[in-house]
């Protein structure tokens, strides 16, 4: 009940927050806070008040940010003795961006800097652990094309560096004072109790394209080498492939997207659909989606999940 409750009110704060009619009341109410100040002579003292008050610094929603709740075929693993993870989970993402430069060439290019924290939350066992959080910095240069061809290239993208890691360790058998528990849960197989740690380092370049209503996203990424004896996940690529194709089919006020890769060398690969309708103005939607493959999070990258989700994105 108390979960249940904090899970409430968690989504309400998202609800709150994101209604654009709040946006716009809470940056006036922002403005008569700075103008109702004891007057400052100094000029930059005096900037920089407005700027801590305002709170305003140019970030953007990069990729979607929601609330989900979600529900899977079979159990998740459990890599700790301690937890013992179901079917059916909160799932959370914070995406950002931030333009740092633009233009320096002449080719009306942005330069971006955006990070992405996507977060599965086992709310409803009995001690509520985060199953795994995945963090995505990355550097990018957005350059427009201009061109009105019969291909539709609308943009290219380039990110010389992009990073991937779900921030955890390893297991060794020091933490288990020498030797291994004698008895695991069900959902505990031995053998995955070794090294938690999931990262790569990565470029990858994207080409936007536009046909009428219809978007679509072409994207490239080359994994940067590691040494054997610190690669968390050798056989990545394996599963989550050197690439991607996202389509966008917006239809009035409903906006569909699906997203696929695929290794061709292994046979592994995802499929992703969702799909959102706005509900409150136009920064709170209904959000649903559903994902089957490999690559759901990096913990488990190698394993097969689909998974049904539902709840509210608050970015397109």
């Amino acid at each position: 009940m108390v979960k249940m409750l904090c899970l409430s009110i968690l989504l309400n704060t998202f609800l709150i927050a994101a209604e654009s009619d709040t946006y716009k009341e809470s940056d006036k109410a922002r403005v008569r806070w700075a103008k109702s100040l004891d007057y400052i002579e100094d000029n930059d003292t005096r900037q920089t008040v407005i700027d801590h008050i305002k709170a305003d610094y140019g970030l953007r929603a990069y990729n979607e940010n929601y609330l989900i709740v979600g529900y899977r075929e079979g159990n998740y693993n459990s890599y700790v003795p301690s937890d013992e993870y179901i079917n059916h989970e909160v799932e959370m993402q914070i995406s950002l961006s931030y333009d740092f430069g633009s233009n320096f060439f002449g080719l009306d290019e942005v330069y971006s800097g955006a990070i992405t924290l996507r977060s599965f939350w086992q709310v409803f066992t009995e001690s509520s652990p985060f199953r795994e959080t995945n963090y995505n910095p990355e550097v990018f240069v957005t350059i427009p094309t201009y061109t009105d061809s019969w291909i539709g290239l609308k943009a290219v993208k380039f990110s010389p560096f992009a990073h991937m890691s779900n921030g955890q360790g390893d297991i060794t058998d020091a933490d288990f004072t020498g030797s291994l528990p004698s008895s695991l849960p069900s959902t505990i197989d031995p053998n995955w109790l070794t090294n938690r740690s999931r990262s790569w380092n990565y470029m990858y370049g994207t080409l936007f394209f536009q046909q009428g209503p219809i978007f679509a996203e072409l994207t490239a990424w080359y994994r940067y080498p590691e040494a054997v004896t610190t690669d968390d996940n050798p056989d990545l690529i394996d599963y989550i492939g050197h690439g991607s194709a996202t389509i966008y089919l917006p239809y009035k006020k409903h906006l569909f997207k699906t997203m696929g890769r695929y290794n061709p060398e292994t046979g592994y690969g995802a499929i992703e659909g969702t799909w959102s309708y706005p509900i409150e103005g136009q920064s709170t939607y209904l959000y649903l989606k559903v994902f089957s493959g490999y690559g759901e999070s990096l913990i488990d990258y190698n394993n097969y999940v689909t998974k049904f989700s539902l709840g509210f994105s608050f970015s397109r």
